[in-house]
């Protein structure tokens, strides 16, 4: 995505925290961008909720929609896990279904990052051993006139049927070579979507997502590896998705 002018990022840079805040408050009752209806179904409302294989408890529900760089993006909050209490995730779709990540904000610690062109996290359509590369401009929010650049790598490590709390989902398993080491402090010890780093090494695959619902299975926070359970909003898209489906989705009232 390009941008015509400095004026654009200085704004961005200077104002964002502001509309960040506040947008979130008045932008979640009003009309929302079509919704994806592939690797991240996306509306005001919408929410997951995770258990963490050590004992973690961690929610993630889009709060509402604000405009990065002229694009509406939405808000995806995290609760529950004092790890991630106050990070918000900013996330797109394409047509084609593929996953866009914006960036991050540490609400309590006044601190985020923006990515440009944001990051491709779900290529569209998926199939075991597809890769694909992306290279972002990595800005903080309080200065968007300066950054340093990123190149992530994508592999499709994992393919077919899981089982988690939620149920059995026919999922795909994306890993990405982390950042290196001279963008660790610039992201202040997190990952590229804002949880803390810990650990030893990050598995091959990090995140497994299924069509119409999103992300089933992910490592966070100190490499917790984190399962869906019970979520309301998505549904599953397509019919090989629904068959796979052997347990009651257990949709929150």
């Amino acid at each position: 995505m390009k941008h015509t002018s400095n004026i654009t990022r200085t704004h961005a840079g200077a104002r964002v925290l502001e509309s960040m805040i506040f947008a979130i408050v008045f932008w979640a009752a009003s009309a929302s961008p079509a919704m994806c209806e592939e690797y991240l179904p996306l509306s005001v409302g919408f929410e997951w909720e995770y258990e963490g294989l050590e004992g973690h408890h961690e929610v993630q529900r889009v709060e509402g929609i604000i405009n990065i760089w002229g694009a509406d993006v939405y808000a995806m909050r995290y609760e529950g896990n004092p790890l991630n209490e106050g990070l918000v995730n900013y996330w797109t779709c394409d047509e084609a279904g593929s996953v866009l990540l914006w960036g991050f904000y540490i609400i309590p610690d006044s601190f985020g990052i923006l990515y440009d062109p944001p990051i491709r996290m779900v290529d569209a359509p998926l199939e075991l051993g597809k890769t694909w590369s992306c290279t972002v401009n990595v800005f903080e929010w309080s200065d968007s006139t300066s950054s340093t650049s990123l190149t992530l790598d994508f592999t499709v490590e994992e393919e077919g049927l899981i089982v988690v709390p939620a149920g059995e989902f026919y999922t795909f398993g994306i890993g990405y070579e982390f950042p290196p080491k001279h963008l660790v402090p610039l992201l202040q010890d997190r990952d590229i979507f804002g949880t803390p780093l810990g650990g030893h090494e990050r598995p091959p695959a990090s995140d497994w997502w299924t069509d119409g619902i999103g992300r089933i299975q992910y490592v966070g926070a100190y490499l917790e590896l984190f399962q869906l359970a019970p979520f309301s909003g998505p549904t599953p898209c397509r019919k090989g998705t629904w068959g796979s489906i052997k347990t009651p989705l257990h949709n929150k009232h």
